[in-house]
């Protein structure tokens, strides 16, 4: 069967966001490693976690005209409340976003990297 991955522009409202920064490895583990890391200090059942949890992946926009070098995996939430050291918090603007679902292993996350690019 066929993936298929569709990549949408959306108006995102603005919200806040905790999140762990990474750096692109050459084995391309670094968003695994921050996930690892963000769900070890913020668990799934955080009550801060907003409606979902929705997880995301933040790569600045001036990273898109050259290769990525620096992004954060973030889960949204309603308030910051006590954050770890190791966990940052982010207050998104909002605005014009290039937003894709992925369902599948980091393969298929992969594919829709390339898509997005």
């Amino acid at each position: 069967m066929q993936e298929s991955i569709v990549v949408d522009l959306v108006e995102v409202a603005p919200f806040k966001a905790l999140a762990v920064r990474t750096s692109m490895t050459p084995d391309k583990s670094g968003t695994r490693f921050a996930w690892s890391m963000l769900t070890k200090h913020v668990s799934l059942d955080d009550a801060r976690l907003a409606a979902g949890p929705k997880a995301y992946v933040f790569i600045p926009q001036k990273q898109w005209n050259k290769e990525v070098d620096t992004l954060w995996v973030g889960l949204e939430v309603r308030e910051f409340g006590s954050v770890p050291e190791v966990v940052e918090k982010l207050e998104v603007s909002g605005g014009l976003c290039a937003s894709a679902r992925v369902l599948g292993n980091e393969a298929h996350m992969w594919r829709v990297y390339e898509t997005m690019f």
